[in-house]
């Protein structure tokens, strides 16, 4: 009998060495999913006030209903429900993983606090934050500071200063500057962001922000009130005072100095294409109108000034210059060529029609198609824009001023 208490106390003793069990609840003790369990190389129990505290190091495990937890150090509080994880700390259940330097966990209410540099992993999502609060009964995860989300869904990341995402619909709010980065395994092709909010709609695989909503890709700008990017579809939808600003360069018909090009969009609603990592045109429907300044990139002498104006505008892409430009409805275009050094007098053109093409030639404006009822120099030809000889606009002077003797 002596022999077999010995080795009992030896075996005892060693097993304690090596790994500590026990067993926390606080609270309803008959609730099983009230119930948590730990494992660890080393454990110790104290008794304050009626609280129950345990603390675990070394290989720390814990678990509750479909909840693991891991870390190097944990410390459990019965008045509390609560357990708090150190180093090397993460939480796993049936829907994603969390990862943190700090980890609090309480398992009654079934709700982890996490803190620095926190790491939410699920299915098609990833998300990084400084702080995330997860409230697994109600589904929601809710974080703050410095957030980032790697949406699988719309193919992007977004950024913003807080966020709440819910289990059940699968969407989330982006709050505070937020950015929307749509990426490809080349790199970023657009980047939308916004002063307030961005909401991600999971099944639509769409965003929707608000509040001064800037597109940006390569020397194109765009803004307005409200943006909705649908993936799908890859189209960027502009409403509330859209506008798009596009700049190019490109050099002169008559002696290939260097240009700079603006074009500037305006309508009621503005939607934007992507194809091939490269915005492929754009339409702006109702009060449409763009406005096409070239100017010499070296003395800021006007090269040419277009306006046109429709309740339909059509804006062809190639590469980041405009390939086309074409106006449905009443269309009204104003077209002006400054002078040159061969040509002292500067070419006016005005035209109506029912459709208005222009056509550009290495980012400038080489041709205009008038079709459909109008007026001007134009109507139902083709009209190059090119410098009027000499000779035309000295008799075509001629013919005014003899008009007006008579």
């Amino acid at each position: 009998m002596r022999l077999s208490l010995k080795l009992l106390i030896f075996f005892s003793v060693t097993l304690c060495a090596v790994s500590v069990m026990g067993q926390g609840g606080g609270g309803n003790q008959r609730e099983k999913n009230a119930e948590i369990y730990f494992e660890a190389d080393q454990g110790e129990t104290t008794l304050s006030d009626s609280t129950v505290i345990k603390r675990y190091r070394g290989h720390v495990r814990a678990w509750s209903a479909d909840t693991e937890l891991r870390a190097d150090e944990a410390m459990y509080n019965s008045s509390l429900g609560e357990t708090r994880l150190y180093g090397h700390t993460s939480l796993k259940d049936s829907i994603r993983t969390l990862s943190a330097d700090t980890i609090l966990y309480y398992n009654q209410r079934r709700e982890a606090f996490a803190i620095g540099n926190v790491k939410a992993a699920e299915k098609d999502r990833t998300l990084w934050a400084h702080e995330i609060w997860y409230r697994k009964n109600d589904r929601l995860l809710i974080g703050s500071g410095g957030v980032t989300v790697k949406d699988d869904s719309l193919r992007s990341s977004i950024t913003g200063m807080k966020m709440v995402y819910n289990d059940s619909t699968r969407n989330g709010l982006v709050i505070g500057m937020p950015s929307l980065v749509r990426e490809d395994e080349k790199g970023s092709i657009i980047t939308i962001t916004a002063s307030d909010t961005l909401e991600a709609l999971k099944e639509k695989r769409s965003a929707l922000l608000w509040n001064n909503v800037t597109v940006k890709k390569d020397s194109m700008t765009a803004s307005a009130e409200k943006g909705i990017y649908e993936d799908p579809a890859e189209k960027i939808t502009l409403l509330g005072k859209p506008s798009i600003q596009h700049i190019m360069h490109g050099t002169s018909e008559e002696d290939k100095t260097p240009i700079r090009i603006t074009n500037v969009v305006t309508g009621d609603s503005i939607y934007i294409y992507l194809k091939n990592r490269a915005i492929s045109s754009a339409l702006v429907i109702g009060s449409a109108v763009t406005t096409t300044v070239a100017v010499d990139s070296t003395s800021g002498a006007l090269t040419y000034r277009s306006v046109l104006e429709s309740r339909k505008l059509r804006l062809g892409m190639e590469g980041e210059r405009i390939s086309g430009i074409t106006a449905e409805g009443n269309a009204d275009s104003y077209y002006v060529q400054g002078a040159t050094k061969k040509n002292k007098d500067m070419l006016v053109n005005i035209a109506r029609g029912d459709t208005i093409r222009f056509f550009f030639t290495e980012g400038r404006i080489s041709t205009m198609r008038i079709t459909g009822i109008g007026g001007g120099d134009a109507v139902g030809k083709y009209y190059r824009f090119s410098p009027a000889p000499k000779d035309t606009v000295k008799t075509e002077n001629k013919q005014k001023q003899k008009k007006r003797a008579k």
